[in-house]
């Protein structure tokens, strides 16, 4: 026996639609705003107590700075390197013994810019 009416029909599975957003609406909470605080009057500070501008060109306190050889550990960026070149290297063996000359090439061209960046890093140092 059937009580409603509505029984008979089949339902669909989706909810009825949303009722439209009023224009108004914020989803966000607006805070209330702040009191006014009360403002000091400031009294003109003396000229002892003013920040002290560096003159420019003055060399800076180096009294603080670490030097560049204790800042960073040298060897991480040579150890990359050396792992690029290894991997150059590896795939232009692979490549050559394979007979693809193309993807040989490719890896010999890996190989060149870590030589390039060693001799950089080389003449860099060496001024």
């Amino acid at each position: 026996m059937k009580t409603r009416p509505t029984d008979a029909e089949p339902k669909s599975g989706l909810p009825p639609p949303l009722a439209p957003t009023a224009r108004d609406a914020n989803p966000w909470r607006m805070s209330a705003p702040p009191a006014a605080a009360p403002k000091l009057a400031r009294e003109p500070k003396l000229p002892h107590e003013l920040p002290r501008r560096r003159k420019r060109g003055a060399s800076p306190d180096l009294s603080r700075v670490t030097p560049a050889h204790l800042r960073r550990i040298p060897w991480i960026p040579l150890l990359i390197l050396v792992f690029i070149a290894g991997t150059g290297v590896q795939l232009a063996i692979r490549a050559l013994r394979a007979g693809d000359v193309e993807a040989a090439i490719g890896a010999l061209v890996m190989v060149a810019f870590v030589a390039f960046m060693v001799l950089r890093r080389i003449r860099k140092s060496s001024r």
